[in-house]
């Protein structure tokens, strides 16, 4: 499973649900069968729980220190709340 957060402008969240687009069609579905798709050895399911990720995505910028504050808060909950074995 995969949980995303984005942060800060429009266009981040625009971009974390491309990134999404790209993981899901790369995972394991037999109904997608196509010799240019790269599959993954894991399916790709979104989450709305960070606590049951097995990878937690942080998509945001650094160009106003509010922002960076922001992320750097975000990132350390990630690492608090992660279950074990998960990749931030």
């Amino acid at each position: 499973k995969i949980w995303f957060q984005s942060l800060g402008c429009p266009r981040n969240h625009v971009d974390s649900e491309v990134m999404l687009g790209i993981a899901s069609v790369g995972s394991n579905d037999s109904s997608r069968s196509s010799s240019t798709t790269r599959t993954l050895p894991f399916d790709i399911v979104p989450t709305a729980l960070s606590e049951e990720a097995d990878y937690l995505v942080v998509n945001t910028c650094g160009f106003l220190q509010s922002a960076r504050d922001e992320s750097t808060e975000t990132l350390q909950y990630c690492l608090n709340e992660k279950k074990p074995g998960s990749k931030v």
